[in-house]
């Protein structure tokens, strides 16, 4: 009985200590992918000026309907994790930089910060089956007395830009008006490939944001 007892146990202790091995592995991979995405993101460079002139872009603006109040709204746009907020299948987060931490994130944390100034985001998007690209941008404004909140596009991305969302309390909703402006190097792209493709991207995110404040208001 004591020889099969001793196997057991060391059989046990076997066991553990595989576990334990491979879960460090794990925890070294991730923090290993984490240092990669500090260096990639830590000269990050925002592709507009603050005082940018917009005159020669495209834009587009579409205004959503959020059937809660500013303070619900604004909490579910500022607080909601990036993995919810861009789930896909067209926009899925990917990877974060902290500017103000100098810290980066990867999508497969539990926690990532929310959107805040200095925030840098990268999405993968989707644009048909076999085809997804990466899109960065920095939280260049957010402020909730002035109830805005501005994305501004890499100095990487094959677009130049922002987008503006901008909250109107009303008496028992909340407006959002979602305004961005646009600029590659093919008028074709701009004028008639970006503007419905953005206009699906954004439809999906605040389709995410409103879900979760129906959940909290159950």
């Amino acid at each position: 009985m004591k020889n099969w007892y001793s196997h057991i146990i060391l059989l046990i202790s076997i066991v553990i200590i595989q576990s334990c091995a491979s879960e460090e592995r794990v925890f070294h991979r991730l923090e290993k992918k984490k240092l990669e995405v500090k260096e990639k993101f830590r000269s990050f460079k925002v592709s507009c000026a603050q005082n940018q002139d917009f005159s020669t872009f495209y834009s587009h603006e579409k205004t959503y309907v959020i059937n809660a109040s500013f303070d619900d709204t604004w909490s579910a746009y500022t607080m909601l994790q990036p993995k919810e907020m861009w789930a896909g299948p067209l926009n899925k987060f990917q990877e974060a930089y902290s500017k103000t931490e100098e810290n980066g994130y990867i999508e497969k944390e539990e926690v990532a910060p929310t959107p805040s100034e200095g925030m840098v985001y990268e999405l993968k998007l989707k644009i048909i089956r076999f085809l997804k690209i990466p899109v960065n941008f920095e939280v260049t404004d957010l402020s909730k007395e002035r109830k805005i909140i501005e994305f501004t596009y890499g100095a990487n991305n094959k677009s130049k830009g922002k987008q503006t969302l901008t909250f109107v309390p009303m008496d028992n909703y909340t407006l959002v008006v979602h305004h961005s402006y646009f600029k590659s190097g093919s008028k074709l792209r701009d004028k008639r490939l970006y503007p419905k493709f953005h206009e699906k991207c954004l439809n999906e995110f605040h389709n995410n944001v409103v879900s979760h404040i129906k959940l909290i208001n159950i």
